[in-house]
């Protein structure tokens, strides 16, 4: 992942501290403070952080001049304080914008009333459009529409959002590395490409995905096939669903869980390419190879997590 790419998951990401921390303070007075307040402290904290690691001067100095400032909001938060702190979550995306920060540090009483009132709507009208966060992203496939029809209810009920196929070689052809899913839903016995091939062709691909199948042709070859794989399990149709849900959702925390880490790697290991670079650059050989032990660590525990 290169240096533009990181930037681009940086602003993706700050915009999910901006909005808890913007969720947080316009609940101020309707929740309990002390939770309240550690929301917004965190999303400043992390955002001073990350945006210093990024060499984004200006955007880490309002930030940090945030953060400061919410010391004397330990104990309570007014309608002044909490305009202050939202108009400072605008001007951070507008820098995102235009690269400026444009910051009015005090208004009058009657625009706090007004830029409160304004917010808590849009506030309200997100919480009626927005939809429930997925459980997770599940191919699945059978050759039988029935069949997928009545999965994938059952998924998209438990809160899953569903992609459907009705031969793995429709999946193979479908499927993208840039958008993987968390888990696979397969039936085995398909007319094309049938549910242990399709598995047997994604592993040449460099394509790891735990799959699930479901299928009334279980045979004891086939099991020890997929317990081979360490990525495969089994259940037998007819299924229990609650059974299904579980499995499903168990695997697809899990997968979210590597995904997550898999990122987190890729961030670190550029913080401390640049690290190591900066110390060789400046006759710190000693150091470099300490770091540089530290990035192999790093290298071993990312491919233990594809595994």
């Amino acid at each position: 992942m290169d240096l533009a790419e990181l930037k681009e998951n940086f602003i993706l990401e700050a915009e999910d501290l901006l909005e808890d921390a913007e969720d947080a303070l316009l609940s101020v007075g309707k929740s309990e403070y002390s939770g309240l307040f550690n929301r917004i402290f965190r999303s400043f904290h992390s955002l001073k952080g990350a945006a210093g690691m990024f060499g984004f001067v200006d955007l880490q100095e309002h930030v940090h001049k945030l953060e400061n400032s919410l010391d004397s909001c330990r104990e309570a938060m007014n309608e002044e304080r909490v305009d202050y702190y939202l108009r400072g979550i605008d001007a951070v995306r507008e820098y995102f914008r235009d690269g400026t920060i444009s910051f009015k540090e005090q208004v009058t009483r009657e625009e706090v009333k007004v830029d409160i009132k304004e917010k808590r709507q849009v506030q309200e009208e997100k919480k009626v459009s927005t939809p429930h966060k997925s459980s997770g992203y599940i191919y699945v496939v059978d050759d039988e529409k029935i069949i997928v029809e009545l999965i994938s209810s059952q998924l998209i009920s438990s809160g899953f959002t569903v992609k459907s196929f009705y031969d793995g070689a429709e999946l193979l052809e479908e499927i993208s590395s840039e958008h993987l899913p968390d888990v696979i839903v397969s039936d085995i016995n398909m007319p094309k490409v049938n549910g242990i091939e399709m598995a047997k062709k994604l592993a040449e691909r460099g394509i790891a995905i735990p799959i699930v199948y479901v299928s009334a042709y279980v045979t004891l070859d086939i099991v020890l096939s997929g317990l081979k794989s360490r990525m495969c399990y089994f259940i037998e149709k007819p299924y229990d669903e609650k059974v299904l849900i579980s499995i499903v959702t168990s695997l697809a925390d899990n997968s979210k869980l590597k995904k997550s880490l898999m990122k987190t790697c890729d961030r670190i290991m550029f913080m401390f390419s640049n690290h190591e670079n900066f110390l060789l650059e400046s006759g710190h050989e000693k150091e470099a190879s300490a770091l540089r032990y530290e990035i192999e660590n790093l290298l071993d525990l990312k491919k233990s997590i594809t595994k």
